[in-house]
């Protein structure tokens, strides 16, 4: 059986999450997947193809992760490329425990770098990928941080990481303040410090992994989405160092209250009873009080308790207006609620995220958050936020995968159905800033649910989708 260039065969062992393949030794019905072809997210997909009996299989190093070492195989017309660019500094998803990756976006879509921009690094690699849960952030993961690429297709590699180990520091952060232990706030900085690093470099790569568990109400899930949005907002704010960092450590912190609250309150979609709301407007000044022993910066507790403050005094816990909430607070209020109405952590459905900011934009044009940081804020995530399914004027349906600065009504898109319809094996990238003349002028006309069957039968413009 003859492959293509970018074609590579592997055994089973060497699968990882991050690979794409296209071929097995056995049907895809026996491995219980629909369809064919896909991306591997995570530990449970590949234990599927084991059970199925799969020994050896094909995948497509343009569309996912090479193997660290990608030899020649007996089966292969040709040698895979040996500077491809998918052999980047950062590869996620190394060990079993990378299921916290599981609903990472995939790729979609192929976009051509310079040169310049293919570059690797395959010691950084090797080290980078020992550890991905590292709390401490190793000098190898921050080498390889350092050394990745600012494409948004190289860029993802380092911001999985980065959300794989603010997961797992979420989670022990809760599990310590449970035992009434303090925690080492220069851990969350170190990594706050990469986190930067990433967004600078291309925040679209963050900015996408904050989206994609669409309707995921974990307390973790929650803190990484807020706490890339901070950050980010924080850059767009043109805060300094020290303010970044706090703003950093405030948002993965914002919502410790709750871990001493009723679990079924997060995300409850009915409307809360007045005792209900009582409750949770307690949890700022119990996140304060479980943190007292973490000798916490005061701007940093501030900005915890000050969270759910609105600048018209409507805000809770002490009903304060604008002038007497931090700066710190104001950003993140705007930050926790955009996330809170996405992923539906509140007593209503979950909205898609262009419809959170056209609610956000009406609140603040009411006085209830900053108007000013709003704009910089919707500046920042667009009209079209990244994940967002879109319809074109050509008939054609496209998910929105990288956002272009100053242009907010054409952003980098994947076309994913046809103008017929007809969903497309692979996906075309099309830039709406700089577009071929040659082709059909395209522009998004209608932001589309890709939870509809009718507008997504295929299951291709759901960030989540296999």
């Amino acid at each position: 059986m003859k492959h293509s260039q970018h074609e590579l065969e592997i055994s089973l062992p060497q699968l990882r999450p991050g690979m794409y393949v296209v071929r097995l030794d056995v049907s895809w019905f026996k491995a219980l997947f629909i369809k064919g072809d896909r991306l591997i997210q995570n530990s449970e997909q590949i234990a599927r193809l084991k059970n199925a009996g799969v020994k050896h299989l094909v995948i497509d190093i343009n569309k996912g992760l090479a193997p660290l070492k990608a030899t020649h195989s007996p089966f292969l017309s040709e040698q895979a490329p040996k500077n491809n660019h998918l052999d980047k500094p950062e590869e996620a998803g190394q060990h079993s425990e990378e299921s916290a990756l599981q609903s990472g976006q995939p790729e979609q879509g192929h976009v051509k770098n310079s040169p310049a921009k293919e570059s690797t690094n395959s010691q950084a690699q090797a080290q980078a990928v020992k550890n991905p849960g590292d709390k401490n952030a190793d000098k190898s993961v921050s080498q390889a941080m350092d050394t990745a690429a600012k494409s948004l297709d190289a860029e993802k590699n380092a911001a999985l990481k980065i959300r794989t180990q603010v997961l797992y520091l979420a989670h022990d952060i809760y599990t310590a303040l449970e035992s009434d232990k303090k925690i080492d706030s220069n851990q969350v900085n170190k990594l706050s410090q990469h986190a930067i690093a990433s967004l600078k470099r291309n925040e679209n790569a963050l900015m996408n992994l904050v989206h994609i568990q669409h309707k995921s109400r974990k307390l973790t899930t929650h803190a990484f989405a807020v706490y890339g949005l901070s950050l980010n907002l924080g850059l767009h704010l043109k805060f300094g160092e020290e303010e970044l960092l706090q703003l950093g450590l405030a948002a993965l912190l914002h919502e410790t209250g709750w871990i001493q609250l009723p679990v079924n309150l997060m995300g409850k979609r009915t409307h809360y009873s007045e005792t209900e709301k009582s409750l949770i407007k307690q949890h700022p000044s119990i996140g304060i009080t479980l943190l007292a022993k973490s000798e916490l910066e005061k701007n940093v507790q501030t900005a915890i308790l000050q969270h759910h403050e609105l600048c018209d005094g409507s805000g809770y816990p002490n009903g304060l207006k604008k002038d007497s909430i931090s700066a710190l607070a104001r950003a993140l209020a705007i930050c926790d609620c955009y996330d809170e109405l996405v992923h539906q952590l509140r007593d209503m459905p979950g909205l898609l995220p262009a419809n959170a900011i056209k609610q956000l934009f009406k609140a603040a044009e009411q006085g209830l958050f900053d108007k000013d940081m709003m704009r910089v804020f919707i500046s920042m995530i667009g009209i079209y936020p990244v994940t967002s399914a879109v319809l074109l004027n050509t008939g054609e349906k496209a998910v929105v995968r990288e956002l272009n600065e100053g242009a907010l009504k054409t952003p980098v898109i994947s076309i994913w159905y046809d103008k017929r319809g007809f969903v497309l094996g692979d996906s075309i990238v099309v830039d709406l800033a700089r577009q071929d003349k040659k082709q059909p002028h395209r522009e998004i006309v209608e932001i589309i649910d890709p939870d509809n069957k009718k507008d997504d039968p295929a299951n291709r413009l759901h960030p989540e989708f296999e």
